[in-house]
């Protein structure tokens, strides 16, 4: 059985000298940022719901999108103007529900500089409602 070692625990424990694990990687603090939309009507094709901003150095922890029934047609994605489903992909709305993260692009994925995120509709709805989105991030 070989013994290996994780990069931050070589940065602290097996280089000499020791090196500083960057900031948001242990011992951060979890923050939280939320944001919501209800529409007075339909999301069309390909309408963008600008939500909140990340600042710079945030690397997400986590992301849940809840939403309304939309109607009978609907989806929708959350992510950054770069990668639209970044956090979450294509989530059917056409019955309420609530879904979190997985294997997305943006799951642990680390922020250089402040990053907007939105919510894009990848298909019409045809109902009012709303959708509430929460994202989890560490920054220091």
């Amino acid at each position: 059985m070989a013994t290996v070692y994780g990069a931050n625990y070589t940065k602290q424990f097996i280089n000499n000298p020791s090196e500083l694990i960057p900031k948001g990687e242990q011992y951060g603090r979890v923050h939280v940022a939320y944001d919501s939309y209800t529409a007075s009507g339909a999301i069309a094709l390909n309408d963008l719901v600008y939500l909140m901003k990340l600042p710079a150095g945030a690397r997400v922890l986590a992301c849940t999108f809840k939403h309304d029934d939309l109607g009978s047609t609907g989806a929708i994605s959350v992510g950054t103007l770069a990668d639209p489903d970044a956090f979450i992909t294509n989530t059917t709305v056409t019955a309420a529900g609530c879904v979190q993260m997985e294997d997305e692009a943006g799951n642990l994925a680390s922020y250089s500089s402040e990053t907007q995120i939105a919510a894009k509709a990848n298909t019409a709805t045809d109902a009012a409602g709303s959708f509430y989105v929460m994202i989890m991030y560490v920054v220091d």
